[in-house]
């Protein structure tokens, strides 16, 4: 279901079905993990950063990011090296800066320096952004493990998240940093 007005009672309601069957088989594959990377009820969405706006990078450049299509399953480098690279296309997607879209800090420095960008339309650092891909990704493996009873899953604590007071709270940083807000 989604909003479609300004008033609450204007509601239609989308069929996943007819939708899927018209798209390309590669953008559904892509699309778990796509939803997760840019906010999702368990991550958080990237600043600045819409759906509608996710979903135009995607379409214009779907083989370039496929490989998000094994987000949730691929080593844990992996997945930050394709995250990171549709995370840098998100926040450029003119490619100006397209040299840069490996290295997500120098991206944020080339940005913070053009005269077309507003520093809070940086992307997220290094740091941060590992987190919360690799919480996108454990989503995302929830997610392709749905169909089973009882899926394997490994501990989220691997994954961008940590215990504190018998609750779970993301880490926002790698290192010594006081990683969530709830320290």
């Amino acid at each position: 279901m989604g909003n479609i007005g300004t008033m609450k009672d204007n509601w239609r309601c989308l069929l996943i079905h007819q939708l899927c069957s018209s798209l390309p088989e590669i953008i559904c594959r892509v699309l778990p993990a796509v939803h997760a990377l840019s906010g999702c009820d368990t991550t958080s969405s990237l600043f600045g950063i819409c759906k509608k706006s996710v979903y135009k990078v995607l379409k214009d450049a779907v083989l370039d990011f496929s490989d998000l299509d094994n987000l949730g399953d691929s080593d844990r480098e992996t997945a930050i090296s394709c995250s990171r690279r549709f995370v840098a296309r998100l926040y450029d997607q003119k490619k100006n800066y397209a040299s840069c879209h490996q290295d997500i800090n120098k991206l944020r420095v080339k940005l913070a320096t053009s005269r077309d960008s507003s520093l809070v339309r940086l992307p997220p650092s290094e740091a941060a952004l590992r987190q919360h891909i690799l919480r996108a990704s454990f989503q995302t493996k929830i997610w392709h493990a749905s169909c089973l009873s009882k899926p394997p899953l490994p501990s989220s604590l691997e994954y961008g998240w940590r215990s504190f007071k018998d609750s779970l709270h993301p880490v926002y940083f790698e290192g010594n940093i006081v990683s969530s807000f709830s320290s």
